[in-house]
């Protein structure tokens, strides 16, 4: 009564298609998941790093020495500093 969908000949083509986008669907949800991945390890090495900042300038002694320290801090979060030439 209807015909078949899709036809006989056509079903190769459309498992080559669907393949190919189930392949580029997971391929994407990987590379997604490895970015996520990157962005929580940047944010935990960001409060790590900031948590060490914070008790460096907490530990000073005196003005001088937060200042001090605080110039440093500043100097190694210049945007470039860390670029290797």
């Amino acid at each position: 009564m209807f015909p078949q969908l899709p036809s006989p000949a056509f079903r190769p083509h459309v498992a080559v298609l669907l393949d190919f986008y189930i392949d580029v669907s997971l391929r994407t949800l990987q590379a997604m998941q490895k970015i996520s991945e990157l962005n929580l390890q940047l944010g935990r090495d960001l409060l790590a790093d900031s948590g060490v900042n914070m008790q460096q300038l907490m530990s000073s002694k005196n003005a001088s020495q937060f200042n001090t320290t605080l110039a440093a801090q500043m100097a190694r979060h210049q945007p470039g500093s860390q670029l290797r030439h």
